[in-house]
């Protein structure tokens, strides 16, 4: 850590990058990947690493050119200040409102399992509280903060996936290679909204101590996240078969309740593995509220970043409690994907790249 300078390393950026793709599509990704292409749904999940690489290598060769300067100063000079301004906006109201749906979801999964009497808002003020006073104190704090959270939540998981290898049935998976492309396609498409924390790739570049080594340690730490992912919808496959897989609600939380630990104080394995979901919710949640603060106190020029921070988790414990059902919100999260999602994931990436060389990379 390089103390007092608002700056992270590689390794740290790496791993705040893990944590904050990897809450939503670790309990929801097997299911959705299943309904499109059965026991070959872990390919689905492979397959991300696509548009994801694409997408970090268009980013970080716009943001090593402008080392150091903020996506609302690079877009400025690239495509004019009334472009950059909708930009600017349009991002922070995707990161806001996906922040919103994912609290939600969240919260629906803890009065489903945990906390059944207890009311919505009063789990996202929680989590939002806390969220706010580490995005308030800067990315150092979060970084600190993840170097901590990324142990807690990867030791006691990798001991649980040995001992769950003892209990899945292998030939749940054959035939293997079968789903048409098509169906892969459809999947890769629609499950693009369980990375909805790529986005604030656009705007951690200026804050690491090294960014034109940004993209390697970028590319590790997708790759990481994603083939993750793929592992677990893989014993996920495995443990349940295709057609129950697509029926639970929450695949892997069941997966893990069905584990036997021999002599263990933990009687509920779920619950468990919903607080190591919970730490990865809370460190997207103060990520969106950092990178929402940094953006409106950027283009706004005015306020302090503790004031921005609280504007953002405002509209997110609003968006959060919005009247709409589980399905609604998946439906919700997959729309956002297709219009802005692929809009910052493939357009503006092509688009920037142009427009630099457009101007001969002096711009």
């Amino acid at each position: 850590m390089l103390s007092s300078n608002q700056k992270i390393t590689l390794r740290q950026f790496q791993i705040l990058f893990i944590l904050e793709a990897f809450g939503t599509g670790f309990v929801v990704l097997p299911r959705l990947a299943a309904n499109h292409a059965r026991q070959d749904a872990w390919l689905v999940a492979l397959l991300l690493l696509i548009p994801g690489i694409f997408f970090v290598w268009m980013v970080s060769g716009t943001a090593r050119h402008f080392a150091g300067e903020h996506f609302a100063s690079y877009t400025k000079r690239l495509l004019s200040t009334p472009i950059s301004a909708i930009l600017c906006f349009l991002l922070w109201a995707k990161i806001l409102f996906c922040a919103g749906l994912e609290l939600r979801l969240f919260g629906e999964i803890v009065r489903a399992l945990l906390l059944n009497e207890t009311p919505f808002i009063a789990v996202y003020i929680v989590i939002l509280a806390v969220a706010a006073y580490i995005a308030a104190l800067g990315i150092e704090a979060r970084a600190r903060l993840a170097e901590i959270l990324i142990v807690l939540i990867a030791v006691p998981l990798t001991i649980l996936g040995i001992i769950a290898l003892f209990s899945i049935d292998v030939s749940n998976l054959m035939p293997t290679l079968v789903a048409p492309p098509q169906n892969l396609a459809r999947g890769v498409i629609s499950l693009g909204f369980v990375f909805t924390g790529i986005e604030f790739m656009w705007l951690a570049f200026p804050y690491l101590n090294n960014p034109r080594e940004g993209h390697k340690a970028a590319t590790r730490a997708i790759s990481f996240a994603i083939i993750l992912m793929a592992i677990i919808t893989a014993f996920t496959l495995a443990k349940f078969g295709p057609l129950n897989t697509q029926v639970l609600q929450w695949p892997v939380l069941k997966m893990m309740d069905m584990i036997n630990i021999p002599g263990s104080l933990i009687a509920r394995q779920e619950a468990l593995i919903l607080s190591f979901w919970m730490l990865s919710v809370f460190a997207f949640s103060a990520a969106s509220l950092f990178y929402g603060a940094v953006l409106g106190r950027d283009k706004v020029g005015r306020g302090q970043h503790s004031h921005w921070v609280l504007i953002s988790a405002i509209i997110v414990c609003v968006i959060a409690i919005l009247p709409i059902g589980r399905e609604q919100v998946y439906q919700l999260l997959h729309w956002i994907f297709l219009s802005f999602g692929l809009g910052f994931w493939v357009a503006l990436p092509i688009i920037l790249t142009i427009a630099r060389k457009l101007r001969g990379g002096t711009a």
